[in-house]
């Protein structure tokens, strides 16, 4: 991408504009062709390369780096911006994440990783899906099965639907199963009613 002035490295719409400039190349490249197809495939409208974006982050912003020709101060307010953009970034994502519950220690983390890199090593074009990890690092108990059959029975004897069916029951066990992932998965304080809701 060619920068007309020093300016630009400054212009709060250079994202926008970059972002426009590109827009057609979903359309001529063939591996983003193929990523829209697929996206389209799973009920996923992707139109413009913001919209391709979006499919995997949850926003972009771009900053340019000018050569290290330029001015030195030049170059190092970028490469604080830059600094800058990514601490910002990080933070939001620490707040959402303690906010959900699911924020990671370092120890847990090494162990997601490692599933990561064995995943990837042995399928580099699988997608990484992060709850069989969850799973496979503890596995549902066998005696949850029990537990379930216990709970319906219990409901349907004092009378909570006379159909046959329980309501709620399929919200009730995945709130258990979630519930016992989370609190065996991450080490934070889980509350059932929020894992209900």
């Amino acid at each position: 991408m060619s920068i007309d002035g020093n300016s630009h490295l400054f212009d709060d719409d250079l994202t926008e504009q970059t972002l426009k400039q590109y827009a057609g190349c979903i359309q001529s490249d063939p591996v983003l062709k193929a990523l829209v197809s697929g996206w389209g495939a799973k009920g996923k409208r992707v139109e413009t390369l913001l919209d391709l974006i979006m499919c995997y982050y949850s926003g972009i912003k771009i900053i340019c780096i000018p050569h290290m020709s330029s001015t030195p101060s030049l170059v190092l307010s970028q490469y604080g911006a830059l600094v800058r953009e990514a601490q910002e970034a990080v933070e939001v994502v620490i707040r959402m994440k303690r906010h959900a519950e699911i924020l990671l220690n370092s120890e847990d983390l090494d162990v997601y990783f490692e599933h990561a890199f064995h995943h990837f090593s042995h399928n580099p074009l699988k997608p990484f899906k992060f709850l069989e990890a969850v799973f496979h690092r503890n596995p549902i108990q066998p005696a949850f099965k029990t537990h379930v059959s216990m709970t319906a029975k219990a409901l349907m004897l004092n009378g909570q639907d006379v159909s046959g069916t329980i309501p709620k029951l399929a919200t009730l066990v995945a709130s258990s199963i979630l519930l016992d992932v989370r609190h065996k998965g991450y080490p934070q304080t889980c509350g059932f009613a929020r894992v209900c809701h």
